[in-house]
């Protein structure tokens, strides 16, 4: 749903910024 979209968009920032993709 809404919040599983959300969540999964924060992934990927948290992940492009960290650089532990």
């Amino acid at each position: 749903g809404l919040f599983g979209k959300i969540l999964g968009v924060g992934k990927k920032v948290l992940c492009g910024l960290s650089g532990m993709c």
